[in-house]
């Protein structure tokens, strides 16, 4: 995940299959506990953005395509979704917590994972 502006991070991967304005959760890399078995981890913090809040319960709600910045500085930040590559490719969410320190960062880890806000057996 590169951080794009101070609380707007964007993902780039090829062929995915989330929808929309949908919410989901990411997690980090799985891993064993003693006596909790199968967990996952937290992503990695990076750039003054902390890993358990990427990772919060709750989830996040993604917009596919690429974020656009504010260019004309009108405020008007948003969604790219001129094309079917940058739909089906990318995909950005707004962290609620947290403020990037530099931007244009990468970071989050190897591993790390989007699916449904809940897992069940």
């Amino acid at each position: 995940m590169a951080g794009i502006s101070y609380t707007t991070l964007v993902t780039q991967i090829r062929n995915y299959t989330e929808t929309d304005s949908t919410t989901y959760r990411f997690r980090g890399p799985p891993t064993t506990s003693a006596g909790s078995g199968f967990v996952y981890s937290n992503p990695q913090s990076f750039d003054g953005i902390s890993g358990s809040n990427i990772a919060k319960a709750a989830g996040y709600t993604i917009r596919t395509g690429k974020y656009k910045a504010d260019s004309d500085g009108a405020g008007t930040a948003g969604r790219d979704a001129r094309s079917a590559y940058l739909t089906d490719n990318f995909f950005f969410f707004t962290v609620d917590t947290n403020t990037a320190t530099t931007g244009n960062i990468k970071g989050g880890g190897y591993g790390c994972s989007i699916g449904p806000v809940t897992i069940e057996a």
